[in-house]
């Protein structure tokens, strides 16, 4: 018989409210979130006036690829990481790569933090230097990251956040002792773009990305160009100034392609348009680098 989920883990940020209500503080959405009722994510559930975690220890993508792939580039380029992912996201991305992993609620399988580290462990012989929380958005896997942050450190393995950065400060600060390293996707620097196409805000993935490089951990930013959606120099000059004069000029950018995924249908992005932003991006940065995203 397969192993059942404790999806009964209460939730590390939140505050009950009259009524059977409770109010999540994970991320900016702040959902108010009534009995019996989901957050925004999709990941959280109210019972009974306590906040559950529904995805905790589900498995619904397990794969073993280089740390290009994620990307990132300058830490410990050349090896390889465990990367692992689930359902629930705190954005609405119209074009996501992972829409349908994001929209699996229940599939796949059930690994607890202590079965997972042990099995990154085990590849340690196969290139492998740790565990990377990607695919789906790991903010809403908050719980489980954390604690299987926690058991991989006993093995000496690493820890990789990849991350729309929607997080509030008070919980990414209890995280960052327990991960090594981040690539944060910056997915436009128009407000506008991220209340209408994102469902999300700027200013908190702005915070996001200086609060991890005021920790000391490695940073890298990703940034997916979409042609004649956030292509216009003024924005990629917008995108590596902030990169240059609150993160600094060392901090990797990847500008990736949009390939036609999720409800957008658009031509895909031309490799002109990448090597172009990219040419703006090195008046100010070191290290841009340009490729096609996950399902290239």
């Amino acid at each position: 018989m397969d192993k059942q989920p404790r999806n009964r883990k209460e939730a590390s940020f939140y505050k009950p409210l009259a009524k059977a209500r409770v109010r999540c503080l994970l991320c900016p959405h702040k959902c108010l979130i009534h009995d019996g009722e989901v957050g925004f994510c999709r990941s959280r559930i109210n019972k009974n006036g306590k906040l559950y975690v529904l995805n905790y220890a589900w498995i619904s993508a397990l794969a073993l690829e280089p740390m290009e792939r994620l990307p990132l580039k300058n830490f410990y380029d050349g090896m390889g990481t465990m990367s692992i992912g689930s359902f629930g996201c705190n954005m609405a991305c119209s074009y996501c790569e992972n829409h349908q992993l994001v929209a699996s609620h229940g599939t796949g399988r059930v690994l607890y933090p202590d079965e997972i580290a042990n099995i990154a462990a085990h590849l340690l012989d196969r290139g492998n230097i740790g565990i990377a929380y990607t695919y789906g958005e790991p903010v809403t896997w908050y719980e489980y990251v954390m604690d299987t942050a926690k058991e991989s450190q006993k093995y000496d393995l690493k820890n990789i956040m990849v991350s729309n950065g929607f997080i509030n400060k008070e919980p990414l600060i209890k995280l960052l002792p327990y991960i090594d390293a981040f690539n944060i996707d910056i997915k436009s620097m128009r407000d506008d773009m991220y209340s209408t196409m994102l469902k999300g805000d700027l200013a908190s993935v702005l915070n996001t990305c200086k609060t991890i490089k005021g920790s000391g951990k490695h940073l890298e930013i990703t940034s997916m160009l979409i042609t004649d959606i956030n292509t216009n120099e003024n924005e990629i000059e917008a995108l590596a100034a902030f990169i240059a004069d609150e993160l600094g000029k060392e901090v990797p950018l990847h500008f990736w392609g949009y390939l036609p995924n999720g409800k957008l249908s658009l031509p895909p992005t031309s490799f002109y348009v990448l090597e172009k932003a990219a040419n703006i991006a090195t008046r100010r940065l070191d290290n841009v680098y340009v490729s096609y995203g996950k399902n290239a």
